[in-house]
């Protein structure tokens, strides 16, 4: 179940859909684990096996900031392997 407050942020736009159906993602994969890959990834290898020996996998990213002069990592979240959780 989605919380209330989510919806609610939802709702009135503090949160974006894009934001909002990460949310989504990470909260199925939680519930059930698996590996989440977006339709519009095209996968042209094997995935590397020892993506299977961590909980929590996923690509990051390092973004410059420059109006505050500072770097910001980031998870991408079109391709995220998880283990079941709940």
């Amino acid at each position: 179940d989605i919380p209330n407050y989510i919806l609610e942020k939802v709702r009135n736009g503090s949160i974006t859909l894009t934001h909002f159906s990460d949310i989504i993602r990470t909260m199925l994969l939680a519930d059930h684990g698996g590996i989440w890959i977006d339709a519009t990834v095209f996968i042209t290898k094997e995935f590397p096996k020892e993506i299977y020996n961590y909980s929590f996998y996923s690509n990051k990213i390092e973004v410059n900031n420059d109006e505050y002069n500072h770097k910001e990592n980031g998870v991408l979240s079109f391709y995220v392997v998880q283990e079941k959780i709940y």
